[in-house]
């Protein structure tokens, strides 16, 4: 039995993926750099990837995902 049409994989073309990981490794060069998660900059950055995709990441997990995975690898688990 296939899967309904709302529970198929997102389908996102490799520009798309390599525009998201590139925001990530910005996001996670502004924090590297000592920017809180107050700085708006930084909100504003974060903001924009959330609003495209769809498990949206809050600070601590941009903060954190360079210990254990890479931007490339970390982008496709929020789509």
């Amino acid at each position: 039995m296939p899967l309904p049409d709302r529970l198929q994989p997102a389908k996102v073309n490799r520009q798309k993926l390599q525009q998201l990981a590139d925001m990530a490794e910005e996001i996670l060069s502004q924090i590297d750099n000592g920017a809180k998660e107050e700085d708006a900059g930084l909100k504003m950055l974060i903001d924009s990837w959330n609003s495209q995709v769809i498990n949206p990441y809050a600070f601590s997990d941009f903060r954190d995902f360079s210990s254990w995975t890479s931007a490339k690898d970390f982008t496709p688990d929020g789509i």
